[in-house]
């Protein structure tokens, strides 16, 4: 069974501002290659 991640609306925002640190925005990138979970909260949140 594959590890599957639930994205935090504010690791969102700072992997959108590309405002992470080198290390995680490539693991963000690796991972929204494969499968991206989002919560509806962080939906609303990110649109908002």
């Amino acid at each position: 069974m594959a590890i599957r991640y639930l994205i935090d609306s504010s690791a969102a925002i700072k992997y959108l501002n590309n405002t992470l640190p080198a290390s995680s925005l490539l693991f963000l990138d690796a991972e929204l290659d494969k499968e991206v979970n989002l919560s509806i909260v962080t939906k609303v949140e990110i649109l908002a």
